[in-house]
């Protein structure tokens, strides 16, 4: 969740693959999903939220990581 006009990203990196990211600039709380595909010696991903462009404050909270088949 972003102030008005300004982005929050939820990133996914560290996993074998590119790093991979979405960027938000919703003012409610809303699912975001970012899909990833772990290389084949992966066994850890480094999922993160930043924001760094603006003065106000961003928010990402409760991430759930779910196995696709």
């Amino acid at each position: 969740m972003a102030t008005a006009g300004e982005e929050v990203a939820v990133g996914v990196k560290s996993f074998g693959g590119a790093e991979t990211y979405l960027r938000t600039s919703t003012t409610s709380c809303t699912q975001q999903p970012v899909f990833f595909t772990t290389g084949v010696s992966a066994t850890s991903a480094g999922v993160h939220c930043y924001k760094n462009d603006g003065s106000a404050a961003g928010y990402c909270d409760d991430h759930s990581l779910i196995k696709l088949s």
